[in-house]
């Protein structure tokens, strides 16, 4: 049911993406706020929940998802654009925030240098696991998809036609290309691992290099001091006091 009222929200007339986006994060009850907003915007409130009941009905029909941005798939790359659709419908593989994706996109009218530098980019690319997101349109657009195809690079197009609508048609091919190779692989490519974190990742790989340069360091000391000593007990409790007196010193610091 909520769902019905996330699509009604978007086809208020005059009610922009970017409005939407703002007055929706102040208010997350879609009924609600679509009963408020549709009254300041003169809304036909039974025809615009009708029209939504439709789209429902036509995306299950030809097995399309439907997304807000409340969904666990919704691109997060979209979140950062502050006039992001507030839904989308898409068809085949959902988990577009499981891999980076790299966009491509371009003249419609290329040239033979567009075409071939547009091949290697997606070429390049071969081996990594990484999606390529481009609009299907002519030119570039399409050029990326077919390399992307023909090399089983994961690929997204993302349209601006309407959810029952594929533009260009010419490019029908190329959709059900892309469909077919996600569902057969289950989206599960065998190349290289992804791992993501960014700053925290590089963060938790500087600790654990300081943590074993640490060790390190504590090793070779002893094997300096047990020389020098000609012993081990004498280096062992040197060893100890060093630790304690670092613990402390970080201890005081978090304290501070």
């Amino acid at each position: 049911m909520f769902m019905k009222y996330s699509i009604a929200l978007t086809l208020i007339k005059g009610l922009s993406p970017k409005i939407l986006n703002q007055v929706y994060a102040l208010d997350q009850n879609e009924k609600e706020l679509f009963e408020k907003i549709a009254q300041n915007y003169s809304c036909n409130v039974n025809k615009t929940l009708d029209r939504a009941s439709q789209i429902i009905e036509d995306c299950l029909e030809n097995n399309i998802q439907i997304i807000n941005q409340k969904d666990k798939y919704y691109p997060k790359l979209l979140l950062n654009c502050i006039d992001r659709p507030h839904v989308i419908y898409q068809k085949g593989n959902k988990h577009i925030n499981h891999i980076p994706c790299i966009s491509i996109v371009g003249t419609r009218n290329n040239t033979k240098y567009g075409l071939d530098i547009t091949n290697e980019i997606v070429a390049t690319l071969n081996g990594f696991k990484v999606a390529i997101v481009s609009g299907l349109a002519y030119g570039i657009d399409i050029i990326a998809h077919r390399k992307a195809i023909d090399l089983k690079i994961p690929n997204f197009a993302v349209l601006g036609s309407g959810h029952l609508q594929i533009y260009p048609k010419n490019h029908q091919k190329e959709i059900e290309q892309i469909k077919n190779w996600m569902k057969e692989t289950g989206f599960e490519d065998p190349r290289m691992e992804v791992r993501f974190g960014g700053l925290t990742q590089q963060g938790d790989e500087a600790t654990s290099f300081l943590i074993l340069a640490f060790i390190g360091a504590l090793f070779l000391m002893f094997i300096i001091l047990v020389t020098q000593f000609n012993s081990i007990t004498q280096p062992f409790i040197i060893l100890i006091s060093v630790l304690f007196s670092t613990a402390g010193v970080f201890l005081g610091l978090t304290i501070a």
